[in-house]
């Protein structure tokens, strides 16, 4: 059987490291994960974008990836501004690059730009002409998503994968890279505290010290 490859569709730079940086630091030196991430940070297009920068040394220092792309489809709290057919066609791409066996996406919840990527995920994934689809399509966690601020997770169809504490520390370094974001707000709910807080819960949930949790949302079997 061919090894599973992953691919993690982010909306901003932190997601990624957010939704699926345990499941990476487990399985990363052993199995190819490919992140995406469409919003850029910049108020112009000629500005610099300091989450690039940030989000290159989360993965090259503590999570293993097998590639990274920005793609800059739009900008921060813009997405629902956003063409949802023009995004759909970017993870089309994507997906035909990449071919995963496993394809990550944004929980709907509280934030604008999880929601329009997350509908755009479900109309590129629609099985049209040739398109390789991958056998299984996840949603991933933001804390917020799961302490009342928006859509509640789903209530079936999880998968709770256990961590040890090292690579809930990985996971953590990693979103610490994300200075623009934490660097004065350490303790806040959506961050690294955050973070590890939602592993411990969910791994109460799973009788294990940490786990990270992902929701099917549709398996092919071949």
């Amino acid at each position: 059987m061919a090894p599973r490859s992953h691919l993690i569709v982010a909306a901003h730079h932190d997601d990624a490291e957010f939704g699926c940086g345990g499941i990476i630091a487990r399985y990363g030196d052993a199995e190819a994960f490919h992140v995406v991430v469409l919003a850029h940070g910049k108020l112009t297009a000629d500005d610099a974008d300091p989450r690039e920068d940030e989000s290159v040394r989360a993965f090259e220092i503590h999570l293993p990836v097998k590639s990274r792309a920005f793609l800059r489809a739009f900008q921060e709290t813009t997405g629902n501004l956003t063409h949802l057919g023009s995004l759909a066609n970017l993870v089309q791409q994507c997906v035909a690059i990449a071919e995963p066996t496993d394809l990550y996406i944004p929980l709907r919840g509280f934030n604008q730009d999880h929601d329009a990527v997350h509908q755009a995920c479900l109309i590129a994934l629609r099985p049209v002409g040739s398109m390789v689809m991958p056998l299984r399509v996840w949603t991933y966690e933001y804390p917020g998503d799961v302490w009342g601020l928006g859509e509640p997770p789903p209530s079936s169809g999880s998968r709770h994968t256990a961590l040890t504490e090292e690579q809930v520390d990985r996971k953590c370094a990693a979103l610490r890279e994300h200075r623009s974001q934490f660097a004065h707000r350490e303790g806040i709910l959506v961050g690294p505290v955050g973070a590890r807080r939602l592993a411990q819960y969910r791994g109460a949930a799973a009788g294990v010290e940490y786990a990270e949790t992902h929701h099917l949302i549709r398996e092919v079997v071949p």
